[in-house]
C-alpha cells in the first residue's frame, strides 16, 4: 500500500439511529479529503462473533484499523450503538480528522 493511501472501514448495523446521517457525513468528508481508498462499509452483523470489530459501537470509522475518533480497541465483541460526545460528528469534523492523518 502506498504510504499516502489509507483504507477506511465504516462499521455499522441497522437500528442505530446515528448510522444514516453518520454515513452521509463520512461520504462527504471523504470527497473533501485526499489520500483515501474507497470506503468499505461493513455490516457488523456479518462479522464472526469473535471479530473484535464487533465491539466498536455503531457507527464507527476505522482508518488503517484504528478508530478515527480515538476509541481504543474494544475488550469485547458485543455489538452496541455508539454515542459521540457532543453529538454525531458532521462532515467538517470528519474531514478535519481525516486530513490530520495525511499531514
Amino acid at each position: 500500500m502506498n504510504k499516502d493511501t489509507h483504507t477506511v472501514e465504516f462499521l455499522y448495523f441497522d437500528g442505530c439511529p446515528n448510522t444514516p446521517p453518520f454515513r452521509g457525513s463520512l461520504e462527504s468528508a471523504l470527497d473533501q479529503t485526499d489520500g483515501y481508498e474507497a470506503l468499505t462499509p461493513i455490516d457488523m452483523t456479518t462479522l464472526a462473533e469473535d471479530d473484535i470489530r464487533r465491539g466498536y459501537g455503531s457507527p464507527t470509522i476505522l482508518v488503517d484499523g484504528r478508530d478515527l475518533f480515538g476509541a481504543g480497541v474494544p475488550d469485547s465483541s458485543m455489538m452496541r450503538c455508539r454515542i459521540y460526545a457532543g453529538g454525531t460528528p458532521d462532515s467538517e469534523a470528519m474531514a478535519a480528522k481525516l486530513s490530520e492523518l495525511t499531514r
